[in-house]
Parts: C-alpha cells; structure tokens; sequence
C-alpha cells in the first residue's frame, strides 16, 4: 500500500503548502496514521475525521492530541455526513475510501469536496486508479496476482478475505477520469505526487 512512500510525499508537500493552524478534514479517517506522520512537524492543526469505526476513531483521537492538535471525530459513513459540515478547509484528505463508491458517487465526494475547501484549499487524494483503458476486472486481476505474489504477511484466510473484498466492493476510477473528475468539479490544478513502479497507488492532489 505505500504508506511510506505516501507520508513522505505528504509531509514534502505540507512543508510547502500547509497553512498555520490548517483545517483538515479526513475522509475515512481510520486511525489517522497517515495524517499523524506526515503532519505531525505541523502544530495547531485543527482536524475533523469521519469515520465507521468508533475504535479506530478513539485511537486517533489519542495519537494526534499527543502532537497538541484540536481534534473532532465522527462516527458514521463520510457520504452521509459531507452535507452536514460547514468549511472552509484548508486540506481535505481521501485515503483508499473513494474506490469503495461508484462513479458518480465519487464525483458527488469531490465536488463536495471542493465546495467545503476554502479558495486556495487543496484535495488530497491517494487511492488504488487503474491504467487507461484498463477495465475494472482486468485492474482488479492484475491487484489480485501483485497480493498473492508480494503480501506475504498474510494467511491464507486474511488473503481469501482480500481477494473477495477486492472483487465484490472495490470500483477504481483512471488517472484520465480523475483529470476530467477534477475539472467537472471545479478544481483548476491537478498534481501526481506519487505513483508506485507497478501503476496500482496513486497520490493526487486537486486545487
């Protein structure tokens, strides 16, 4: 998944652009790995994640009071709670949740998106995205035989789990449909920052 390699480029690209005591809204928030070490050189940030689980939201909520951040966790489905927040943010972040949702439902998330973003906020997005022309099952195969042949920390019943996730729940979008998505939505700049050797895990960002 590249979690290394993704905090790096966050933490390069907050050094430039994060602004003092940023608003920062956490799509699927988990337990805020990735925001904790790619933002924890940043003081005052003021951080809102959404996400299912109750546990991993009391988990972050401890690990990002330690760097002295104002933190807000919220429980539920981000689709369902996007409408109710009030920007501006200054950084909305989506981490491997937006290839769960169709297509339009996507564009909804970043158009949305962009509407809770203050006029110079950045959408940072890092996400499976299929090849041009790659078909979602063709995508989903070749993510399938990367898993079997790479993660070896997994038992056979963890990557049964995997497999059948991936097959069932997982609809990554093209590098061409998140330019043409970010567009649509109102975004004028869109920015690779990360890609992995083998065209599976993306980092973009949208401003």
């Amino acid at each position: 998944m590249h979690h290394d390699e993704l905090i790096a480029a966050l933490k390069n690209w907050s050094q430039l652009a994060l602004p003092y005591r940023a608003r920062v809204l956490d799509l699927g928030s988990g337990d805020a790995h990735v925001a904790a070490n790619a933002w924890s050189h940043e003081s005052e940030v003021r951080y809102t994640g959404i996400d299912f689980s109750s546990s991993a939201g009391k988990i972050a909520r401890e690990r990002l009071e330690k760097i002295d951040w104002q933190v807000e966790m919220i429980d539920g489905d981000f689709l369902d709670k996007l409408d109710q927040l009030e920007g501006p943010y200054d950084v909305i972040v989506a981490g491997y949740t937006l290839h769960h949702l169709s297509g339009p439902e996507q564009l909804a998330v970043i158009a949305r998106a962009r509407q809770l973003l203050s006029p110079q906020g950045t959408l940072m997005v890092y996400d499976v995205v299929r090849r041009d022309q790659e078909t979602r099952d063709e995508f989903n195969q070749r993510l399938l035989s990367h898993i079997d042949d790479d993660w070896k920390t997994f038992d056979d019943n963890e990557l049964a789990a995997i497999r059948q996730h991936i097959s069932r729940e997982d609809y990554p979008q093209t590098k061409s449909w998140w330019q043409k998505s970010a567009r649509l939505a109102g975004f004028g700049n869109w920015h690779l920052h990360f890609a992995d050797e083998r065209d599976f895990f993306y980092l973009i960002e949208m401003s």
